[in-house]
């Protein structure tokens, strides 16, 4: 994880909480399993920077609110990873001016590279690597455009790659829409990326 995290780190600075039951120990378990998962989708979300108190907000609020979670509605860690896209929508902010830096220093980031050693041929024909360069360009520009719903469940399946049922678990949405949001937003975004050119 590159930063160890310990459940002490959730509740710093925080008011204290009367808790029912064993709350803390539940999420201690929580935290114990998917703490490094959660860490890491915050950190990709967000950029480490702001991922470790991201990560204690959500294992604080996940004490805090304990008594809202329906095991009949999901598992722990789609219940965190909700709280998680919650509190990510809250830095939105930061998360746009990451796109924006992505977008401009796609050189520096080296995608030709990346691209040279999926397909070594393209390496040899400058034309399509300057062709596949502005295409990841007009993609992430289209990415930063989208609603923050649908990048957020863009997101879960792209990045955190997880499956319909277990998106909408995490967002609150049945998995058929799930399915028909997905293939509206791919729709979408090959569509700015294939029209903008």
């Amino acid at each position: 994880m590159g930063q160890s995290l310990e459940m002490g780190d959730v509740s710093a600075g925080a008011e204290p909480v009367e808790l029912e039951g064993n709350a803390i120990a539940a999420v201690s378990a929580w935290y114990e399993a998917h703490g490094e998962t959660i860490f890491v989708y915050v950190a990709r979300r967000l950029g480490q920077e702001n991922a470790r108190d991201v990560t204690a907000d959500v294992f604080r609020s996940a004490i805090e609110g304990h008594h809202r979670f329906d095991r009949d509605a999901g598992t722990p860690l789609s219940w965190l990873y909700g709280i998680a896209t919650n509190l990510i929508r809250r830095h939105w902010r930061t998360e746009q001016r990451r796109l924006r830096a992505l977008n401009r220093l796609t050189g520096s980031v080296n995608t030709e590279a990346a691209v040279a050693a999926r397909q070594p041929e393209l390496s040899e024909r400058p034309i399509e690597r300057l062709d596949a360069h502005h295409r990841v360009e007009k993609l992430l520009a289209a990415v930063e455009l989208l609603d923050p719903e649908d990048r957020d469940l863009l997101v879960l399946i792209a990045w955190e790659a997880k499956n319909h049922t277990e998106v909408g678990a995490i967002l609150g949405i049945p998995p058929g829409t799930v399915a028909s949001r997905l293939h509206r937003i791919r729709t979408q975004l090959r569509r700015q990326v294939t029209d903008h050119g």
